[in-house]
């Protein structure tokens, strides 16, 4: 289950604003709109919050103004009670969380268990790094600057960091997603430019995913299955199921159409946003997720089909954007 800017963070609204100027869950606030298949729910955290992830518990992690909780039951657990900031991308069934956070002037990956924060800094020779994704074994994928400024992926196991390497010949690599087996994905420039998406197998071995350039994996599930995103005139998406490259095309939109896939579950249910609405894709069959009232994004889908994100509540360029799940 499972990216802010490149380095996998998957709270992205895909210009909503500017087009715009519980399988597990309970104790939900009331339904505040619906459709024939989905219903989305208002977490009642109110403006500037998003939902990030989901684990198979129907437990949701996020933030709101910036400050990092976690969503059980109805229950929230602010992540930093002292109201430090920071930013959370994933959590797995044992309520493990990881994100990235201020530390000293610089940005690093954390891991919260039980209240207790872990710090993750860089590799060494970098200042910066940021956690994207954790397994239930709670081994954790993520990127970190390595000495001379450039970002590699990373793997943290017991708090210690492994340098995941680029392709031969790149300079850059970025860790998005990691399933229970330890496999990453992610992508690693070529020649210090365009980018493709990559796969590091259990051992570290790094394998591109397509020979397409400008392709970036965002998730995988435990089969292997894999989608990501197609860079071009539009961006669009992809999945890569039992060796077979599919893309997503975009749907049609008044300006800019795009479409970004940001979580995939067992299911090979792909979520993620379109310009300028939440989507989910089953067999070939994309549907458009209802809204609070304009744009949405969703970022995460667990087995049982919750799904998670955010929509806003007015329109222009303030979107006021609340945390929500959408559920069958």
């Amino acid at each position: 289950m499972s990216a802010r800017s490149m380095l996998g963070r998957r709270r992205v609204l895909l210009l909503g604003a500017l087009l715009s100027a519980v399988a597990g869950a309970a104790a939900l606030p009331a339904v505040a709109d619906a459709s024939p298949a989905y219903q989305i729910i208002d977490l009642g955290l109110g403006d500037n919050s998003v939902a990030t992830a989901v684990n198979d518990r129907g437990h949701v992690t996020g933030d709101r103004q910036g400050h990092p909780f976690l969503w059980r039951n109805g229950q929230i657990t602010d992540l930093f009670p002292n109201g430090e900031f920071g930013d959370v991308f994933d959590i797995n069934n044992r309520d493990e969380i990881v994100g990235t956070r201020p530390v000293n002037g610089s940005t690093h990956g954390f891991l919260w268990r039980a209240g207790v924060v872990t710090d993750l800094g860089p590799l060494p020779g970098g200042a910066t790094s940021f956690a994207s994704a954790i397994n239930d074994r709670g081994v954790v994928a993520g990127t970190s600057e390595v000495s001379g400024g450039s970002l590699h992926a990373v793997r943290w196991q017991d708090g210690v960091p492994t340098d995941l390497g680029v392709r031969p010949g790149g300079n850059i690599s970025i860790a998005r997603d990691i399933n229970r087996f330890g496999v990453i994905v992610g992508d690693s420039d070529i020649n210090g430019f365009n980018r493709v998406a990559v796969r590091w197998t259990r051992n570290g071995e790094i394998q591109s995913l397509t020979t397409t350039t400008e392709t970036s994996a965002t998730a995988l599930n435990d089969f292997g299955d894999v989608t990501g995103i197609v860079s071009g005139s539009t961006v669009h998406g992809f999945v890569l199921h039992q060796g077979e490259f599919t893309e997503i095309p975009a749907p049609p939109a008044p300006l800019f159409p795009g479409l970004q896939p940001l979580g995939i579950n067992n299911r090979l249910q792909i979520v993620g946003n379109t310009n300028p609405d939440a989507f989910v894709w089953q067999s070939g069959q994309l549907t458009t997720l209802p809204t609070l009232l304009a744009s949405s994004v969703a970022h995460d889908i667990n087995d049982h089909g919750l799904i998670v994100g955010g929509s806003s509540t007015s329109r222009g360029f303030d979107p006021k954007e609340h945390a929500v799940i959408w559920k069958r």
